[in-house]
């Protein structure tokens, strides 16, 4: 999931791993639209730039490894090129207080400049079986984590010395995806039955 200036986005992608879409809804919660994103990997880690006004979506299948982002325009989702990270990765966020995208994959983090040029690698200090897309707000790195059933994690890491601050226990299902909203946490969680559900907490988060 990402959030714009007015929407929130999510990804889908079929079970035959084939088809792909870019879903928005308004703020809201009601319906926006269903744009279609063929191409997209299973690891479905996206993140939007207010700067550039365009969407990045890993391309990372089940088994695969590959630094490829598609690219999409943030308000016609229409597709724009392909572009590498800095390494093999299945999440991705951009962090809009410090121009800085940040990247997870199994026990790594990575953080790039705005052109995707590698700044840091760091290591995570806890959990990370079954990494899930990411969050990147105030200089931290709100990693996603689900351990199976119903137990999730937002385990939250400094970049600047990739120092573990803690973490949020998620006890409702298998978290998807993170990312900040002025200050608010959304979350896509994966419940039981056949729909998601997107969680936004009602006052601004305490994140150090």
């Amino acid at each position: 999931i990402c959030t714009t200036e007015d929407k929130y986005i999510v990804t889908y992608l079929n079970n035959k791993g084939k088809n792909g879409n870019l879903v928005s809804y308004n703020k809201d919660g009601s319906f926006d639209k269903i744009t279609n994103a063929d191409g997209i990997g299973h690891g479905n880690g996206m993140t939007y730039n207010p700067y550039t006004k365009l969407l990045y979506v890993t391309r990372m299948q089940l088994l695969e490894k590959t630094k490829k982002l598609r690219v999409y325009a943030g308000e016609s989702r229409k597709f724009q090129r392909t572009v590498e990270a800095p390494e093999a990765t299945s999440s991705v966020a951009f962090d809009v207080t410090n121009n800085k995208y940040y990247f997870a994959f199994n026990d790594m983090m990575y953080v790039s400049d705005s052109n995707f040029k590698l700044e840091k690698t760091l290591k995570k200090k806890v959990r990370w079986y079954h990494t899930q897309d990411i969050g990147g707000y105030n200089g931290l790195i709100l990693i996603g984590t689900w351990l199976g059933k119903y137990n999730s994690y937002l385990d939250i890491y400094r970049i600047s010395d990739g120092a573990y601050l803690g973490s949020y226990y998620i006890p409702v299902g298998e978290i998807e995806s993170c990312t900040v909203d002025d200050g608010y946490l959304v979350l896509l969680i994966n419940k039981k039955g056949p729909l998601d559900r997107i969680y936004r907490t009602k006052e601004r988060i305490a994140i150090p």
